[in-house]
């Protein structure tokens, strides 16, 4: 007679369980986003900053005076109090650092602890203001896909992608015709001198650490009464200050130590990139030409301590006659026909190679780029050469002056009264492409600030940051939902991991044959069968079942049709579920 038994364990070995990962794709808009669970926070540095979504957001920065003349401090602060957002009454200071500390702080960074961030591909810049969107857990998953994250803002007109790296990038800026960015030996951009400041902007005297390739620690320059304020203006369609220049009023100055990256020989290639606005008319005239950029003014010396009778390096203002380069503007001494033009020279201290800019600087900004360029020495306005002359200094022009930007020296001699911005020192000569790349502030493709990164999506805490420097991007999703006119779209996948479970049923020949059906047996607690089931009757099997050792259900298999459970062949069965 068959075995009646209807339990039947399973091995060790027939039981698997394999994981895979499925996408599910998310959608949500301007219209939909709070309901769905999803929340939208602005951000701003610290009170005192014009409140996002604001009506009062479009003066933001952009007093400029008449004449070109930069207007400080009561133009840019705004009322001393709690910016909040008008839609779910939060403080928009308070976001601005709880997003700065999770992910953008500087040594401390606990998103790359926390894996939410990879510092070696992502591009990380909290500005003083930034659009904070979080996607709930349930609709992340573990994370975002990588690469598939798309922010869209008709209304503020640009589109974001995921580069699969943490950042979101602006199609519309073209990367491919950037500087060479491993060639920048230093780089001011001052963008993040507004931490230093109660309010918006001001003034101070201390260091400051500029970004560069060519070293291994941060450079620091000594900075003297000057002033951090809004940057360069957007052209286009819609014109605004973008991130922060460095104003110089007569009496300020930026020092940086004589690095031997920026100290070029007479065969070297270099270029120089910045954006200048000033007036003709300078506070100081000692001479016709006020100093922008020089390397010419400032020594250390070596000197004998009389006390102490040890040597000490010292600190000594001078006038050298050799230097590789020196750039300046021309002043109201100049004549009316000169003044204004920007000048370059560089000198051997025997020979002097002196060219002056076709244009004249009439309160408006431009961009310069001066350069060596193979056996040419070039000055470049606004993204178009003006002057291209063979370098006609034969001897060493070296030196090891110190880099001076808004004065000849300490004791102010030829002291700017103007502004200069993203200053760069490349170590070779730009192409046309990438000084008209640097010369772009166009204010939906410019690409001043050679990046076009515009925030960052942190994908395993479902967190999307949208932060710069440029203006389109500081109203960045409207204003919760309350901004009548913010049309926008974010469109994601979100990542889940199900797991396969998988059981191989073995079915011996005469064993599990019979019904579960107590009435079957001859009696309870018994596993004899009643003869009328002892015949030929061929039992079908229409459902499995897994349970635990103490008889418990944990998995039921239902077959699409009954199959005829012989009692003469072995058979088994794969059971499958996912989770």
């Amino acid at each position: 007679m068959p075995y009646p038994g209807v339990f039947k364990p399973i091995k060790k070995g027939n039981f698997r369980v394999s994981p895979f990962q499925v996408n599910k794709q998310w959608s949500i808009n301007n219209a939909s986003y709070s309901s769905s669970g999803y929340t939208l926070q602005q951000a701003v540095f610290r009170k005192g900053i014009t409140p996002i979504g604001t009506t009062t957001l479009s003066t933001y920065g952009q007093n400029y005076g008449t004449a070109g003349t930069v207007q400080h401090i009561s133009n840019f602060y705004g009322a001393d109090n709690d910016p909040i957002n008008t839609y779910d009454q939060s403080f928009q200071h308070v976001i601005w650092h709880s997003v700065n500390h999770k992910y953008y702080k500087f040594p401390y960074d606990p998103a790359n602890n926390l894996g939410a961030s990879n510092r070696n591909t992502i591009e990380k810049r909290l500005f003083l203001s930034a659009s904070n969107f979080t996607i709930p857990y349930f609709k992340v998953g573990e994370s975002i896909k990588p690469g598939s994250l798309k922010v869209t803002d008709t209304s503020n007109d640009f589109i974001l992608n995921d580069d699969r790296k943490g950042n979101l990038r602006d199609s519309l800026i073209t990367s491919q015709s950037f500087a060479t960015a491993s060639n920048l030996v230093g780089y001011w951009g001052f963008n993040e001198e507004f931490k230093k400041f109660k309010y918006n902007y001001g003034y101070h005297s201390k260091d400051i650490v500029f970004e560069s390739n060519a070293y291994e620690v941060d450079v620091k320059s000594q900075v003297e009464n000057t002033g951090f304020f809004p940057g360069i203006k957007t052209t286009g369609g819609f014109a605004s200050a973008s991130g922060i220049q460095a104003v110089f009023d007569g009496s300020s100055y930026i020092k940086t130590d004589a690095y031997k990256a920026l100290n070029f020989d007479k065969d070297d290639e270099f270029a120089i990139s910045f954006w200048y606005m000033g007036n003709i008319s300078q506070s100081i005239s000692s001479s016709n030409a006020n100093s922008l950029i020089t390397k010419r003014g400032v020594n250390d010396k070596l000197v004998l301590n009389k006390k102490t009778r040890k040597r000490e390096v010292v600190e000594e203002d001078r006038t050298l006659t050799r230097y590789p380069f020196d750039i300046e503007v021309l002043n109201q001494d100049a004549g009316v026909t000169e003044n204004g033009k920007i000048r370059f020279r560089r000198s051997d201290g025997v020979i002097t190679y002196s060219s002056a800019s076709a244009t004249q600087f009439t309160g408006s900004q431009f961009h310069i780029v001066a350069q060596k360029s193979g056996s040419y020495l070039e000055l470049w306005v606004d993204g178009t050469r003006e002057i291209k002359s063979l370098d006609s200094v034969p001897g060493e022009v070296l030196n090891y002056s110190k880099l001076m930007f808004g004065s000849m020296n300490r004791n102010l001699h030829n002291a700017l009264s103007g502004s200069v911005d993203e200053v760069r020192i490349y170590n070779y000569g730009l192409s046309e492409t990438a000084i008209k790349s640097l010369a772009n502030n166009h204010f939906l493709s410019g690409s001043a600030y050679q990046t076009s990164v515009a925030g960052n999506v942190f994908y395993k805490s479902g967190q999307v940051v949208i932060s710069s420097p440029m203006p389109k991007y500081q109203k960045a999703l409207g204003q919760g939902g309350n901004d009548t006119n913010a049309i926008w779209g974010v469109d994601y996948k979100g990542t889940h991991t199900i797991y396969e479970n998988e059981v191989l049923v073995e079915v011996p020949a005469g064993h599990s044959n019979v019904s579960m059906n107590p009435t079957a047996l001859q009696r309870a607690n018994t596993d004899r069968l009643k003869k009328e089931f002892t015949g030929s009757l061929t039992p079908y099997i229409t459902t499995i079942g897994l349970y635990n050792n103490d008889a418990q259900l944990l998995a039921i298999g239902k077959l699409a049709q009954p199959i005829a459970k012989r009692s003469d062949v072995d058979m088994n069965f794969i059971v499958r579920w996912d989770y």
